[in-house]
């Protein structure tokens, strides 16, 4: 059977599928990068995606489940992005699915690359690009589908995409997952899930997946550190890359510059993150907050609490506990002078010494009210737990009262920019026990929104305070971007086959499927 854009998925994709940028070969042996051209693929990306899609099964999936985990920057979105243009474009009327957490994610990496192909290049001469859909002239759709699994109930896709399924932990993301199945009803499907490794006793859906792909047996003849699986029995299969030594199969990733961009990211990242991200492993998700080194360089001995003024703006965190014998209730304020964020000052109520239910109103409440006497707050961010009365009052005598709810789109990115503030020594504390002990013990749990603050062998109140308006504070310009992270890892080269546009008219995927121009 000879081979055609609608039965080859890699000639599909080096014909049709444009990326920002696509590795070639210079003339010189090395690399070069090329704007808005279509991708160029990497003899064991061409392998692995014909082993799905072969072309003696004319170009048909010939299984409905497939797992692509790899190290970051190697190109898994774009892959799971051509499956899904692949899917769509030769079959009529054929609904394609993009899974996510949410749907800002679902419209990220895999449907921009999507939307990217169809609005650069000859793609967009068969599609056209939505807010969250893309419609083909074959009457397929790809649609972008947030954390909605009574939306997806009853759909017939026949092709769906998991992007990053390591942040699947909640109930309602597990029914997604179940609804999103390739119905037996159609002759042929596939379910494609692009994730790294997530975190031990939390991603609990990707650990099956994994364990059912490694689970099927180990294929020979696949260069290291490449392993291939094949669960015949369960319906999966799957490539599972890891190690960083994975570099050395892209341009980027080879020679000085690999070794530059390897050292970039274990000297930014925290280290468990540097082997989830780039190694492909699989971490616990609660670390250390910070090491205590890092903490003890914050102490400015020249420091003192902030006299009362109203020349400076103060933003206050307040983390209220109540039950007797239980957590600490913490109000601290920062201030900004230059690039330092600075205690201004704190004040705790310490749960072991209470023996009743703290009372509010005759604690936090006055004391709140006698800072904004004496200083200009800025704004208050306070957990809404217990703090809805207190904060409603304080609301209506003119302070600004922020609730920060305590979901991980939230408290996720002030943890992670607190631990920023503290890595970067851009947080400065005066000489005190309290302040100088509330990092000690404390942990922190990784999240695909950040870092968030948890209880480790000390008390993390007063911590868990400083990070609810740190975001407001420490809005520091973000870092250069490296110039090792410049390249798009989805465009790789190996000798791309030679179709012309006669073939795209005449014999192709287009005339084949019933495909047909929008002008």
């Amino acid at each position: 059977m000879g081979r055609t854009l609608g039965n080859d998925i890699v000639a599909f994709a080096e014909k049709l599928f444009t990326v920002d940028r696509a590795w070639i070969p210079d003339n010189r042996g090395g690399w070069r990068v090329v704007r808005d051209r279509p991708v160029v693929l990497f003899d064991w990306q061409k392998e692995q995606l014909r082993g799905v899609f072969p072309v003696s099964n004319d170009g048909r999936p010939v299984v409905q489940n497939y797992l692509d985990s790899e190290p970051k920057k190697l190109g898994k979105s774009t892959k799971a992005a051509i499956v899904a243009a692949y899917m769509a474009a030769t079959e009529p009327n054929g609904e394609v699915y993009i899974c996510a957490a949410d749907k800002d994610q679902a419209k990220d990496r895999v449907f921009k690359a999507i939307r990217f192909a169809v609005e650069h290049g000859p793609l967009g001469d068969f599609a056209r690009a939505y807010r969250d859909r893309i419609e083909f002239t074959n009457g397929a759709v790809i649609t972008a589908l947030p954390m909605d699994y009574k939306g997806a109930a009853g759909g017939e896709p026949v092709c769906v995409i998991f992007d990053e399924l390591h942040s699947y932990s909640w109930e309602s993301e597990r029914r997604l997952w179940d609804e999103m199945v390739i119905p037996p009803t159609l002759p042929y499907g596939i379910r494609w899930v692009a994730s790294y490794a997530g975190y031990i006793g939390e991603s609990v859906l990707l650990k099956e997946v994994w364990e059912r792909v490694e689970a099927g047996g180990l294929q020979v003849g696949w260069p290291e550190p490449i392993c291939v699986y094949r669960n015949e029995v369960a319906g999966w299969w799957g490539t599972i890359i890891q190690g960083d030594e994975a570099y050395q199969l892209v341009p980027w990733g080879q020679g000085e510059r690999g070794a530059r961009y390897l050292q970039e990211a274990q000297e930014s990242e925290r280290p468990l993150s540097y082997r989830r991200l780039f190694c492909n492993l699989w971490v616990t998700n609660e670390v250390a907050f910070c090491p205590p080194a890092w903490w003890e360089g914050c102490k400015d001995p020249e420091l003192r609490p902030l006299a009362p003024t109203k020349d400076v703006s103060v933003y206050v965190g307040v983390d209220a506990a109540v039950k007797p014998g239980g957590d600490d209730a913490a109000v601290i304020g920062l201030y900004r002078d230059g690039e330092k964020v600075k205690v201004a000052w704190y004040r705790v109520w310490h749960g072991k010494d209470r023996r009743e239910e703290l009372r509010l109103d005759e604690s936090v409440e006055p004391y709140l009210r006698k800072q904004a006497a004496r200083y200009r707050l800025a704004k208050v961010c306070y957990d809404p737990r217990f703090m809805v009365n207190v904060a409603q009052r304080l609301r209506d005598e003119g302070i600004n009262m922020v609730e920060v709810p305590q979901t991980r789109p939230e408290l996720g990115p002030r943890g992670q920019r607190l631990y920023s503030v503290v890595q970067d020594s851009a947080l400065a504390y005066y000489p005190d026990s309290e302040l100088e002990a509330a990092a000690a013990g404390a942990m922190a749990k990784e999240i695909p929104q950040g870092l968030h603050i948890v209880k480790g062998a000390g008390k993390v109140d007063l911590l868990v305070a400083m990070s609810f308006p740190i975001l407001d504070v420490a809005d520091f310009s973000p870092p250069p971007v490296s110039v090792y992270a410049e390249p798009d890892p989805g465009a790789y080269h190996v000798d791309a086959e030679s179709m012309s546009r006669e073939l795209i008219e005449k014999g192709g995927i287009f005339s084949r499927f019933g495909l047909s121009r929008w002008w």
